[in-house]
């Protein structure tokens, strides 16, 4: 069993967990996907099996999920405490320390002893009905203390969040944000863009919440539609080599799979028509570098990890919030050789539902205070990027946007209240390292000497340049004094510029950053070792239990 390493936010998630099942009976966390959910969910398991005859029951939505969620907790704990329970899979287990189940199979099994019980997805659970909340209410006559804890990237729904007064969950005991995790340097950031030709989606009729689905198949029935917005997504994601397409049906999936092929893409689809032999076929062709484009309908949305994907395309209208964060959560994880993902959206999704960690959804407050100086959404007319409404030129294409007169400013509301991502101004200080120097050439063409302070918790398979970094203009001789002063911060010297090898700088930085937009912004850096920072170990020595 090979050793995984926890990230601190991982390690402050765990014990924020075990600290509220002291007191609670329910408890919530939300990490955003990519975040490495599941594994945190395993350290949990593995803490709670310390504790001698504790029964660990783990409930997933999908059969699809049970065996990869199986592999996943068999890297923290030996796989012989491992039993499924899934009529699908023709096993039945259940008298091991750990059980994995799916809610179609063991909701009306009764008697059944847990301890602790992990309900993944959370979002996806009824409180007022349905399997979930049976498979709870018999568990909680089987042992009346057993905990419960609910793991979610998105915990709320159409209809408002899934915790706080009168839900079954009562609060949030921990979370983190995508923009937390892009400021770590955990996910990498999207870059949303307007497709051209977008479905007009003002005449969809509305039921429990999400556009009707005879209504969503009706308008993207039209085939001179699909055919122009195949073309204009395959112009805007030119140089993207793994694309995943979500689509509104199994027919819409099939067309749009028809007409890539017919410009000579490189593409294959998944959907829950088809065979599990040929979804099996297919998903290990595109993850293993063969086709270019996975179409799918909604099986990729939970569960599915292939880090390279590094553009995906809403061609699939929704007012489902999970379902928007979830589907542009298959590409925001980072890989060697991939520095942010493209989003590229014909169903209206991003101008309806707004930012990625705080989207439109009831209760929550979209109004825009500028006093408070909140970045509102806006679109660029030049490229049809969604960029912050503070941006003065988009930082995609560098046009410039109009400049308002101040009474305007003051009389006039955004064309769009929403923020693309929530921002995070209070400056965090964080211990990285090693650093590296490079050279780096800009978007604008711009030679450019990058730091990169590294995380030292980070997976070294991951390689590449993910951390903080800072770019400095080779041209700008403000920004060669600016060099200068950091090189001495961090005890380091150039040979010259340009320069070929990238320079390893050893030890361990002190580095204070802020958010500047969408971008990090490094205030100061402070040598502090002449090491680099080790990863931090899980403590299970707590003597006191929550059971």
């Amino acid at each position: 069993m090979s050793e995984l390493v926890a990230r601190p936010y991982q390690l402050e998630l765990v014990d924020s967990v075990w600290t509220e099942l002291f007191t609670e009976s329910v408890a919530l966390a939300q990490l955003p996907t990519g975040g490495g959910k599941t594994f945190c969910f395993s350290l949990l398991i593995k803490k709670a099996l310390e504790i001698p005859g504790v029964r660990v029951g783990v409930v997933m939505g999908r059969v699809d999920l049970v065996k990869q969620t199986e592999r996943a907790i068999a890297r923290v704990i030996p796989r012989k405490d491992i039993g499924i329970y899934c009529g699908s899979m023709n096993r039945k287990e259940v008298r091991r320390p750990v059980t994995i189940a799916s809610i179609q199979s063991i909701r009306d099994i009764k008697d059944l002893f847990f301890n602790l019980l992990i309900i993944d997805e959370a979002h996806n659970f009824d409180q007022n009905k349905g399997g979930y909340l049976e498979f709870i209410d018999s568990a909680r006559l089987t042992n009346p203390k057993v905990k419960i804890v609910g793991w979610t990237a998105t915990p709320f729904r159409s209809d408002g969040r899934i915790y706080g007064k009168g839900s079954f969950f009562p609060r949030l005991c921990y979370q983190k944000t995508i923009q937390d995790m892009i400021a770590l340097g955990f996910l990498c950031r999207p870059i949303l863009k307007q497709g051209d030709n977008s479905f007009d989606t003002s005449l969809l009729r509305v039921r429990a919440g999400e556009y009707r689905q005879e209504d969503v198949d009706k308008l993207v029935s039209d085939e001179s539609t699909l055919e122009l917005q195949v073309k204009d997504a395959l112009e805007k994601m030119k140089g993207r080599t793994c694309v995943a397409w979500a689509t509104a049906n199994i027919d819409h999936c099939n067309r749009v799979l028809d007409e890539l092929q017919a410009r000579g893409e490189y593409a294959t689809s998944v959907h829950s028509k088809q065979n599990k032999e040929t979804r099996n076929t297919n998903l290990s062709a595109f993850m293993g570098g063969g086709p270019r484009h996975m179409v799918f309908v909604s099986i990729l949305s939970e569960g599915f990890d292939h880090p390279p994907i590094d553009c995906v395309v809403l061609m699939r209208p929704t007012r489902s919030p999970v379902l928007y964060i979830q589907t542009v959560g298959r590409g925001l994880r980072i890989a060697n050789e991939k520095n942010n993902c493209l989003v590229l959206d014909y169903g209206q999704v991003v101008r309806l539902l707004g930012p990625l960690d705080e989207p439109n959804i009831k209760g929550s407050k979209r109004e825009v205070d500028s006093s408070k100086g909140e970045a509102v959404l806006k679109l660029c007319d030049t490229c049809q990027t969604w960029v912050p409404g503070g941006c003065k030129e988009c930082p995609e294409c560098s046009a410039p946007f109009p400049i308002l007169p101040p009474e305007e400013k003051l009389d006039r509301a955004p064309e769009v209240e929403a923020k693309i991502l929530s921002e995070k101004t209070k400056p965090v200080t964080e211990h990285l390292g090693p650093a590296y120097i490079g050279m780096h050439e800009s978007k604008s063409g711009n030679q450019c000497i990058r730091i990169t302070y590294r995380d030292g918790n980070m997976l070294s398979r991951w390689g590449g340049y993910f951390g903080t970094s800072e770019y400095f203009v080779v041209t700008s001789t403000w920004a060669m004094e600016r060099l200068e002063r950091r090189l001495t911060d961090i005890d380091a010297d150039l040979p010259g510029i340009p320069f070929d090898e990238e320079i390893k700088v050893p030890g361990t930085f002190e580095v204070t950053k802020t958010k500047d937009g969408k971008y990090d912004r490094i205030i100061s850096v402070k040598k502090v070792s002449s090491s680099a920072p080790q990863p931090d170990q899980l403590d299970f020595t707590e003597d006191d239990i929550p059971f």
